[in-house]
């Protein structure tokens, strides 16, 4: 308001307000000259007002902008027009401005296209051109906007000149920055040979530090920083991993080192995008294997016929943690009943540190059978009793003791035990053999 009534005054003192059937265009506070980077967007070079002083409101429908500097149509994707929709001569995109219209690149003068924007009876309509700057503008080209009031118009009356015309300043196009990779979330919780608790995810951003949420194709690769942890640990799976980008985000899984050590650090390329370095993390040292644990126990037994439910047994640590690296031998036995014989596979290789067994059985109907799992310098773990129903009813101790189907009976509990150190004896051979090798 203060500024209409400005205006009004200015303009009973030049004797112009007899001619109501006008509009007036005038320059507004210009933004500051200085630089912007290849790939910037809406970047204000220029403003300008248009009074309207009469009781009749008005229609801005067309403006061409001119371009005193040198930048060419190569140089920018479009340019915008806004309306100071708060009066405040603060270009403001984000809000409460208003875009009115845009102009595709081509040679200067860009004229915009059709448009309709009411003008007030009695009002001052501030407006901004704003300029996106393509990313492979000419480093060192200028704009320098312009609007004369040939360049203006309006849907009914004409347009003067009111004060100064409407210049921008200068704004100088420097090399942008690149796109970039940004670690968003750190790797973390990391064992030898096991996968990262945390595994890492980054973003592609431009140069301005904005998401490229478009990128859906980008392949980010991640890989040990040279000169850091462990000399020769080799990040799995083969050595490196390659992600694509979904949205800009990038999301690896599976990352494991090899390797125990301290400072290790991730590095994530990428073509056409400056490289990204993790926070330093540590491959902590592999948890001590100490005893067994059933965690799944033996059921549904009859005689002669696999258990319906096998047995699981974990290897575990003095805290009760899964060992995902350990491979030790288990060997099962059994206990109690009445003189069953237990028969399968009485001995198997753990994975990650898990030994599942398939086809245990035993041959003979009885009460109070268990199962003893035993492995090498580790604390044996025994299931609870269990029974064998006899065909058609209960339980009984007695029967036949018929074949086993090659398995070994309690008894030989002593000699699954001696097997299985042998097995591990010749497993200790095989690794010490491969290293001087």
């Amino acid at each position: 308001m203060a500024k209409l009534l400005l205006a009004a005054l200015c303009l009973l003192g030049a004797g112009v307000l007899s001619a109501q059937d006008e509009n007036y265009l005038e320059a507004t506070t210009q933004p500051a000259a200085g630089n912007v980077q290849q790939g910037a967007t809406q970047r204000h070079c220029l403003s300008f007002a248009i009074m309207r002083l009469s009781n009749f409101g008005d229609t801005f429908q067309t403006v061409t902008v001119r371009n005193n500097g040198t930048a060419q149509a190569a140089d920018f994707s479009q340019l915008q027009i806004w309306f100071d929709a708060n009066d405040s001569d603060t270009f403001e995109p984000a809000g409460p401005d208003q875009l009115v219209a845009s102009a595709a690149s081509s040679a200067f003068p860009v004229t915009f296209p059709a448009f309709n924007h009411g003008i007030a009876a009695w009002s001052v309509f501030n407006y901004f051109i704003s300029v996106d700057v393509a990313a492979t503008a000419t480093v060192g080209a200028t704009f320098l906007l312009e609007v004369t009031v040939a360049d203006v118009s309006m849907q009914v009356y004409p347009v003067v000149l009111y004060a100064t015309l409407p210049q921008g300043t200068t704004q100088t196009v420097t090399a942008g920055a690149p796109n970039q990779i940004v670690v968003t979330t750190q790797p973390a919780g990391a064992q030898p040979a096991a996968a990262f608790t945390t595994q890492p995810v980054v973003e592609l951003r431009d140069g301005s530090g904005a998401l490229l949420s478009g990128d859906n194709a980008t392949q980010v690769t991640a890989a040990i920083t040279t000169g850091t942890g462990a000399s020769g640990a080799v990040l799995g799976p083969g050595g490196s991993l390659t992600a694509q980008a979904s949205g800009g985000v990038v999301s690896f899984s599976g990352l494991t080192i090899d390797l125990q050590g301290s400072g290790y650090t991730l590095t994530f390329t990428a073509t056409g995008f400056t490289s990204a370095t993790s926070t330093a993390f540590d491959v902590g040292t592999p948890p001590t294997p100490t005893q067994l644990r059933i965690t799944t126990p033996p059921g549904g037994a009859a005689p002669g016929v696999a258990f319906t439910s096998q047995p699981v047994v974990q290897i575990q640590d003095s805290t009760g943690a899964l060992v995902t690296n350990a491979s030790h031998f288990v060997a099962v036995s059994l206990n109690g009943g009445s003189g069953g014989t237990l028969a399968g596979t009485l001995i198997v290789q753990a994975v990650n540190g898990v030994a599942t067994f398939t086809d245990l059985s035993v041959n003979q109907a009885g009460t109070g059978y268990s199962l003893t799992f035993s492995a090498v310098n580790l604390t044996s773990a025994t299931s609870n009793s269990f029974d064998v129903a006899a065909p058609g009813g209960g339980s009984t101790s007695g029967g036949g003791g018929g074949g086993g189907g090659g398995g070994c009976s309690a008894n030989t509990q002593g000699s699954a035990l001696w097997l299985l150190a042998l097995l591990a004896a010749a497993a200790a051979t095989l690794r010490i053999t491969s290293r001087r090798t």
